[in-house]
């Protein structure tokens, strides 16, 4: 059974044992060997359960930086000093305007310097972007697409570098922004997400215009976010799902895995065997990718709702395909009811 892969059995015990935590030391040893920007850590199974795992956000490679060919250090310094980066007052002459629905129709597979206006920022890593650390900001263009068939291709994501993350510092979830970005369908390490690219070699901005209030996608089942939609009709669209149950673990920056909650009550262990793929609740986009739960640790606990962008999550490993983590990442504490 892969890490991920939905149980056989149709139920396991009242209560799920401890969590088996995993990769604790992600985020430091992606550091340590100079990643820039990471996509989220593997999570681990105990006996087929779903399980905690941390949540680091840690990201594969995406970014080397400013470089000029064969230039001295000072050379370089002087090249980044001579470039004007943009502030997304006007479009750069450049840049091409489009809608996200046609990035995602255009759908290019090398970077393509694009023109976002007035898109709705519907959740941002750790609750806003920081200096010097990578951030993953999700854009929608629709404030209430009322399905998920008319929220396709709606949303996107625009990943700043860490070097490029402080031209970002002060956006907020509900901005309406103009933004500037690469867009790509990012392939590297069995990637496979159409984006908006921002690092030091392919420069990007966000401005804001106004503020709305995005509403997610009613009604969704854990069964509707599969990978396939994630990376071929949906992307990071604002969702909410309805009557699930989890085991917290008691880590604060760790995710636990989700299932719909049969009529036989929250602790009844049972999990939707018709789902493809596990879903979790991540703490990620949260303020300072912590939880600061409602729900108490170790038993099961019954949600009425979760609202938040469906997200997908990568881990860097040693050799081979990296796995994709199927994830629902609320904004705020209040996006999360506990029944």
């Amino acid at each position: 059974m892969s890490p991920r892969s939905t149980p056989s059995l149709r139920s396991f015990p009242r209560f799920f044992p401890g969590p088996t935590l995993a990769l604790l030391g992600l985020a430091a040893a992606a550091q340590a060997c100079g990643s820039e920007e990471s996509l989220p850590a593997t999570q681990t199974t105990d006996a087929g359960k779903p399980a905690s795992r941390p949540d680091t956000g840690a990201i594969l490679p995406l970014d080397a930086g400013l470089t000029v060919d064969g230039a001295s250090e000072d050379a370089k310094s002087d090249a980044r000093d001579a470039f004007l980066w943009p502030t997304c007052e006007s479009m750069p002459a450049s840049a091409t305007p489009r809608t996200i629905s046609d990035t995602w129709a255009l759908n290019p597979t090398t970077p393509n310097e694009t023109w976002v206006a007035g898109a709705y920022v519907t959740a941002i890593s750790g609750g806003a972007c920081s200096a010097g650390v990578a951030c993953q900001i999700y854009l929608q263009s629709d404030l209430a697409p009322g399905s998920l068939a008319a929220g396709a291709h709606e949303a996107i994501k625009l990943f700043a570098s860490a070097a490029a993350a402080s031209h970002f510092v002060g956006l907020k979830v509900n901005d309406r922004v103009d933004a500037l970005g690469w867009a790509w369908r990012y392939n590297v390490g069995g990637q496979n997400e159409l984006l908006l690219q921002v690092n030091m070699n392919l420069p990007g901005c966000a401005r804001k215009v106004g503020t709305g209030t995005p509403l997610p996608v009613t009604g969704v089942r854990l069964s509707d976010l599969t990978l396939i939609a994630y990376e071929n009709t949906l992307g990071p669209l604002l969702v909410q799902v309805s009557d699930v149950s989890g085991v917290y673990g008691g880590v604060a920056t760790a995710t636990f895995g989700l299932w719909n909650t049969p009529d036989a009550g929250p602790d009844s262990g049972f999990l939707d065997a018709g789902a493809p793929s596990l879903v979790s609740l991540s703490p990620y986009f949260l303020p300072a990718s912590k939880f600061a739960p409602p729900f108490a640790t170790g038993g099961a606990t019954r949600f009425a709702t979760i609202t938040g962008v469906f997200g997908l999550f990568m881990a860097p490993v040693d050799g081979g395909t990296a796995p994709k983590f199927l994830e629902i990442y609320p904004r705020t504490m209040a996006d999360v009811v506990v029944r």
